[in-house]
């Protein structure tokens, strides 16, 4: 596995399991660590830059469903924000298997240079996915 690949896995579950204090329940490990999980699966960690709302993550998931990385996932996948930076976010696109989250792809959202970029094989290679111009629009203006 490539070391930053793995690194951004290790870091999203450390991020995910560790939100809040070794006092509180797993319950409320869960609540303090989530604030937006839309209707479509879609999450949104407490301590990244978040979207502004519900439809923004539905207009997000729409992106990526149209993306020409379509054929690669499933209808029903679910993705959430993995890392951001100052002009971009890394999503991770999963399925649940039996409770699990089986990762099937990582997407770069760049929205400063209006790309969505494949970096699941090689992330210092990524590849250029094509998507809905207008799409991708709405999505900048939800950020």
């Amino acid at each position: 596995m490539y070391p930053r690949l793995t690194a951004s896995i290790f870091f999203s579950f450390i991020l995910f399991i560790s939100c809040s204090s070794e006092s509180k329940d797993e319950t409320a490990k869960e609540k303090d660590s989530i604030t937006l999980k839309t209707e479509d699966s879609a999450v949104i960690k407490k301590d990244q830059v978040a979207l502004k709302s519900d439809n923004c993550m539905i207009l997000l998931r729409d992106l990526i469903k149209g993306s020409s990385l379509k054929n690669r996932i499933p209808q029903d996948f679910s993705f959430s924000i993995d890392d951001s930076t100052e002009h971009s976010y890394i999503l991770k696109i999963y399925n649940r298997n039996e409770g699990n989250d089986v990762a099937i792809a990582w997407i770069e959202f760049d929205y400063l240079k209006s790309q969505l970029r494949d970096i699941t094989f090689d992330p210092d290679n990524p590849l250029l996915l094509d998507f809905d111009a207008r799409k991708f629009k709405e999505v900048q203006q939800c950020l």
